[in-house]
This record gives structure tokens, C-alpha cells and sequence, in this order.
């Protein structure tokens, strides 16, 4: 849920001309409340520098996700022990997934 305050640091007249049905936007977590499954969300509290950084990392966060899941069909197994046997030891090691991938292509 984004409240209303959390929109913009300006006035807003209009919400739906500022945040659309269907569109990807970064966002900040403000506060989780397990107990009801609430995520409170923030739009004003993300830099705009913050914003390519966070868009970079979803998308390759994205491609990875894509080559685990043409490797867990290849190989017949589940998603998740796929992820666990290769996806998370490449992160612990490059950072990234997606790093260790590019350099496997050098």
C-alpha cells in the first residue's frame, strides 16, 4: 500500500496521473506488518539516483532468473534446488549472478 503522503515530496491533485495501473516503479519499503500481510510503501523517499541503480539490478536480476529457469526444465529439476546448488553460490562469490555469467562468456 502507498499512502497518499508517501506519493510525492509536492502536492498532489491527482494520484492516477502519478502512479499508473501496470507500470514498474521504484519504490521504498517503509513498514512490514507480518501479522495482517501489510508492506507499506514510499515513492517520495527514493533518491533519483537510486532509481537506474535499482532498475539496473532488477533487470538483471530478471535475466538470471530466466536462465535458471531454462536450466531447471534442461535439467529437469525444481527451481529452487537449482537456485540453491548454482544461482546463490554465484552471488556469495560475484555479488551478482548475472556478473558471473558474463564473465563465464569472456
Amino acid at each position: 500500500m502507498i499512502l497518499s503522503s508517501e506519493m510525492s515530496r509536492k502536492r498532489v491533485k491527482y494520484v492516477k496521473k502519478l502512479v499508473k495501473e501496470g507500470r514498474e516503479e521504484v519504490l521504498r519499503v517503509i513498514r512490514v506488518d507480518t501479522q495482517q500481510g501489510y508492506i507499506d510503501l514510499s515513492k517520495k523517499n527514493v533518491q533519483s539516483e537510486e532509481i537506474e541503480d535499482f532498475k539496473e539490478k532488477y533487470y538483471r536480476s530478471k535475466k538470471v532468473h530466466e536462465i535458471m529457469k531454462i536450466l531447471a526444465s534442461k535439467v529437469k529439476q525444481e527451481l529452487e534446488k537449482v537456485y540453491s546448488q548454482i544461482a546463490w553460490p554465484l552471488y556469495k562469490i560475484f555479488g551478482h549472478a548475472y556478473v558471473a555469467f558474463k564473465e563465464a562468456l569472456k
